[in-house]
């Protein structure tokens, strides 16, 4: 059974600036990608992208291989995988909608797992406010119906059960 790690308090200003940081790349590399779709299938942009990841990741870190065990191994496969999944079925989304609508599609996973994990009243508040802007894209005379989702782009779909 693997032990969580307990962080200090001090650097908590750290991870929503990390946050912010990722959130941001990812739209500036989704945007990009959009615009290599003419010369690059969406399935290999997203093959780049966790290639230039695992690079940047590995560059940062510096992981030493040796110390690394079995079982560390095949968790790292196994999350590599379902990142990989995750990135395809994403750049298959956007090859099909609106990066916007795939973006939001791509995040009801993490909302749903907020919704039913939340503890306190402000973030289930939160998170059902956020909700109700995912169904504001889905409602009568909105830019894309929920049967867009499914029938016209069935990958974005798929990223919501990997957080589950």
């Amino acid at each position: 059974m693997v032990q969580a790690v307990r962080l200090p308090r001090q650097g908590t200003a750290t991870a929503p600036a990390l946050m912010l940081v990722q959130i941001a790349s990812l739209q500036a590399g989704s945007a990009v990608a959009k615009e290599a779709y003419a010369s690059i299938g969406p399935s290999a942009l997203a093959g780049m992208r966790l290639f230039f990841s695992a690079v940047i990741l590995w560059l940062l870190v510096r992981p030493s291989l040796r110390r690394v065990t079995a079982v560390q191994w095949r968790a790292v496969i196994l999350l590599g995988l379902v990142f990989a999944a995750m990135n395809v079925a994403y750049f298959q989304a956007i090859s099909r909608l609106p990066i916007g609508v795939a973006a939001t599609v791509e995040l009801l996973g993490p909302l749903a797992l907020s919704i039913a994990l939340s503890r306190r009243l402000e973030h289930l508040a939160v998170a059902l406010l956020a909700l109700a802007g995912v169904l504001l894209l889905a409602g009568p005379g909105a830019c894309c119906p929920p049967p867009g989702w499914y029938w016209e782009a069935p990958p974005p779909c798929a990223g919501p059960g990997m957080w589950s």
